[in-house]
């Protein structure tokens, strides 16, 4: 495995060759009491909580992320409905704490707003609604027209994986979750990274047929570890002999290395996009960006790499370009930097 070396980018990060798609990838969207809160007393919503970093979203061609919480209208935590209570956070309908989390869906407009097109909704929160928790979120995403990936309804309809287009080159995204807090998933409604591995392989190689790349989104690992376990680092390697474009892991909520195996970017975690959530390591993550050119064999494979630092200052996050100081930039210079860019231009 070769490590991928990594370098602070700014606000031009654009690809300028059209035949390039640039792919631009977070941590996990996990919004907690106090952010819950603050959303529903300001006039800018959720939005207001990461809105600086929305230039350098929507500078890439795709951005994705995983929403680690049902969007599930008026359900609270037993499963029962309340209806539309409005957007307030009433610690029973909407909550961000005591491992039973759920959103309001003007989460969905707000990161829609920032800049996200891509969605995974597979992760151990899934079932924090129940099983009528997973489909109002399947129903909210579909309303709104997400392209999302990693559950399914109740009776067993909608695909695992999504695609996206652009320029005429299709990409196959597919989430999936190592668990669900131990939460009962009865009818199977959220995709599982290492139960259904043989599943994943197999809509791998299909969904290779008429795309042109491929990319996964587990949820996995330990909590609060620097470092992949055993699990992550085998699966990402059987992943990686399909040829697989690119693996976006999360789920730690710090950062993990990002490597190639062979010609596939792996990122094992990429922290906490939003999160409440103490500690240096929880509150500095980053944006991971990465270029896809097609190949001769028509494929889209991994030319570029780059990273953004990102940190979280009170509920709110903020990039941090140049102006790294103190403990952040001494974590962040050992974790990330380096002096040359990862470059596979061929």
């Amino acid at each position: 495995m070769n490590k991928l070396i990594l370098f602070f980018i700014s606000l031009q990060v654009s690809a300028q060759d059209l035949s390039i798609i640039r792919i631009a990838a977070t941590g996990d969207i996990l919004v907690h009491n106090a952010q819950q809160l603050e959303a529903a007393a300001h006039p800018e919503k959720f939005y207001y909580l990461w809105k600086e970093l929305t230039p350098y979203l929507k500078s890439a061609d795709i951005t994705v992320g995983n929403l680690e919480a049902p969007v599930a209208m008026g359900i609270d935590a037993n499963g029962r409905d309340h209806g539309d209570i409005g957007f307030r956070y009433d610690l029973k309908v909407y909550s961000g704490t005591n491992m039973r989390f759920n959103f309001h869906p003007q989460i969905l407009d707000d990161l829609k707003k920032t800049g996200f097109d891509v969605l995974s909704i597979a992760n151990n929160h899934s079932m924090d609604r129940k099983s009528i928790g997973v489909d109002r979120t399947l129903d909210e995403l579909n309303r709104k027209n997400w392209a999302f990936t990693g559950a399914r309804y109740s009776n067993g309809e909608g695909p695992w994986g999504v695609t996206t287009t652009k320029g005429g080159r299709r990409i196959f995204w597919l989430g999936c979750a190592e668990n669900t807090n131990g939460n009962p998933d009865p009818k199977g409604q959220i995709l599982k990274c290492y139960e259904q591995k043989s599943e994943i392989k197999k809509m791998v190689i299909e969904a290779f047929r008429t795309h042109q790349a491929v990319i996964l989104m587990p949820h996995w690992g330990d909590e609060y570890s620097d470092k992949p376990n055993a699990g992550q680092i085998k699966w990402a390697q059987e992943m990686a002999d399909l040829n697989v474009t690119a693996i976006l892991g999360n789920h730690p909520h710090v950062l993990q290395p990002v490597e190639m195996i062979k010609e596939t970017l792996v990122s094992y975690s990429l922290g906490n996009f939003i999160a409440w959530q103490a500690g240096l390591k929880r509150k500095t993550s980053m944006i991971l960006y990465f270029d896809l050119k097609l190949n001769a064999q028509n494929k889209l494979k991994v030319i570029n790499v780059e990273s953004l630092p990102i940190y979280r200052d009170g509920t709110r996050m903020y990039p941090q370009l140049s102006a790294l100081k103190g403990e952040f930039k001494n974590y962040i210079e050992k974790n990330l930097k380096s002096n040359l860019p990862y470059s596979n231009n061929k």
